[in-house]
């Protein structure tokens, strides 16, 4: 389960009918908290943000099945002690290159729904 702050702040006061509240805390992690025994991922608001109607994301499935991480080449590193500025300061400078992608491999491994977090306005 992924959201970001605004939609952790509403789960973590909600309650089931039995006063107790939905977000528990991991008995293996204390600054996790599980919501039906599944880990909670909170990103920021800047990262994921929560749209200008207040609903914030909540993603649900196995985003390690939904999403492939391709590296497209090698590490590459290089250094030059001559190049740039190297040689004025006596130095040595490293440059390093990673080329990767991310797509988006099975649709059906993850659910993309919002979780109303402040009551619309107006009308």
């Amino acid at each position: 389960i992924i959201t970001n702050q605004d939609g952790f702040n509403y789960l973590d006061q909600l309650e089931d009918k039995d006063g107790r509240p939905l977000l528990q805390p991991d008995p293996t992690n204390p600054t996790r908290k599980l919501l039906s025994g599944k880990p909670v991922i909170v990103l920021s608001n800047k990262t994921i943000a929560t749209d200008k109607d207040g609903k914030a994301p909540f993603i649900v499935g196995d985003l390690k099945e939904a999403v492939v991480l391709w590296d497209r080449q090698q590490l590459s590193l290089d250094m030059t002690k001559e190049g740039g500025s190297a040689w004025r300061g006596n130095t040595t400078e490293f440059r390093a290159i990673e080329r990767e992608d991310v797509t988006l491999w099975d649709t059906e491994a993850v659910v993309y729904g919002q979780i109303t977090v402040v009551p619309k306005t107006g009308a």
